[in-house]
This record gives structure tokens, sequence and C-alpha cells, in this order.
């Protein structure tokens, strides 16, 4: 959606309406409550921006231009990038509003404060079975992990709109970002396709 179309609205919403980062933060925490007696879970988060093609850590702002690594165990990750282990909802919704601080806003012709970079929030859950529960003694004890990703994107927006050189070169990164987005997202959904342009 183009800047000011309420994107960031309804990622991250605010005091009176909570957009989808809490109310699946909140989601989360109440569902491992009810798997605390069976399993320890532990949940880290991490949360990064692309900003002009640079991947930026926005929990730790000193940690800038990360690399994109892929690895045959771990998949896809960017390397360097500050995870913060969560304790909590509340403790969450601390460290995201930490790192929304550290976002590249500014003025543009059309909103005040527009989101200048796209947002990562990545939620890593590993949940390890309790050793008591084991339902014979010597039995496996599991251990799964699983990632729960939200984006917040810049909006597009039209580069004849914003005055100075500096706002254009941010422009036409996002609408450069945007449309390589959207060729992934047509190549994943035909399906078959020889080469898919992720990075």
């Amino acid at each position: 959606g183009v800047t000011s179309s309420g994107k960031t609205h309804t990622m991250m919403g605010d005091d009176v309406t909570p957009g989808i980062v809490p109310h699946a933060i909140a989601e989360l925490f109440h569902l491992i409550d009810k798997l605390t007696k069976r399993k320890e879970i532990t949940v880290h988060m991490s949360m990064l921006e692309i900003y002009n093609e640079v991947v930026n850590d926005l929990l730790n702002p000193a940690n800038t231009n990360l690399r994109l690594r892929e690895d045959p165990k771990r998949g896809i990750y960017v390397e360097g990038v500050q995870e913060e282990q969560l304790r909590n909802s509340d403790h969450a919704l601390h460290v995201v509003a930490m790192g929304n601080e550290h976002r590249k806003t500014s003025a543009t012709a059309f909103n005040e404060g527009s989101s200048r970079s796209h947002t990562v929030i990545r939620l890593s859950i590993e949940a390890n079975d309790r050793p008591e529960f084991a339902s014979e003694p010597g039995d496996r004890v599991g251990r799964t992990l699983s990632y729960l990703t939200m984006v917040d994107l810049a909006g597009s927006e039209s580069a004849k709109a914003e005055k100075n050189a500096s706002q254009r070169m941010e422009g036409s990164f996002i609408n450069k970002s945007l449309l390589t987005l959207g060729t992934v997202i047509h190549k994943l959904s035909e399906g078959g396709a020889v080469h898919i342009p992720f990075r």
C-alpha cells in the first residue's frame, strides 16, 4: 500500500486499538502459559529494518549493514542480529517499542511520520519436553523450533512527489524492494520457477 494507507497502524496499532503484532504476542504467551506444565518454552525476538537495501539491527543500532546467510541446518538467517530473550508479553511489547524508536522515519509529501524502511520482527520459539512427562523411562525428550515473522512494509510513493534528493533515493529503494517482493510472491505462487530472487 501507499504511504499513509495504514500499514504500520494495522501492524502495531496504538494504546486504544492494538495491531497484529501486539495481538500475536499476547496470543503466543497465552498459549505458552497453557503448555508450561509439560514443556520448557523459550522465546527470543530479533527486530531489524531494511533501509536503502541495507539491513540494520533495531535492537542494537550499532549493528549495521548485516549480511543474509544460508545454512543447511539453520536455513536463511541474518548474521550478527541481536536476539532478546522474552519473559512475557509486556516485556515483548517493551522490546518492540524500543526497536521502533530506532526505525528510520521522516516527513514526506504524504505523511508527517512516514516509515522509510521495512521492519521485520522475528520470534523464535523453542519448546522442549520436560523429562518427567516422558511416557516411558528412557523416552527421547522432544525439541521443536518454530518461527513467527511479522513484517511492516514501508509505503510506496511517487518519486516526483518528493522534494529533496535524499527522499527520492529512499523512495526509489522502497519501490524497488516492493517490486522485488511482488516478483518473489508471483514466482512462488506459480510453482516450478527455476530461480526465485529472494535475496
